[in-house]
């Protein structure tokens, strides 16, 4: 999950200088889910527009080449209440966050 906002600070919300919120933001919890989980074999991702004129809320279901699939939720109008970055792993009558 990757939650914040596009209005502090002010640059984040300039895709001329972020390149957009998929760019400034969720590219990296993609980095992070292949570090964690391995290669990605296929996706399905949905993005919508509500606060700032570019999209800004991302919903993707990934599989990997293990098998394994995973959920990100990412959206740009939250805020940035701690911790705005968080990662649940359910496993075998486990959880990790």
């Amino acid at each position: 999950m990757n939650r914040g906002e596009l209005l502090k600070p002010v640059w984040t919300g300039d895709p001329s200088v972020t390149g957009g919120f998929l760019f400034e933001t969720t590219i990296h919890m993609f980095d992070m889910m292949r570090f964690l989980f391995g290669e990605i074999d296929s996706l399905l991702a949905i993005g919508s527009t509500h606060e700032y004129p570019e999209v800004d809320d991302f919903s993707v279901l990934l599989k990997f080449a293990s098998g394994l699939h995973a959920t990100l939720a990412s959206s740009a109008d939250a805020s940035w209440l701690f911790p705005f970055e968080r990662v649940e792993v359910f496993c075998h009558h486990s959880t990790l966050w």
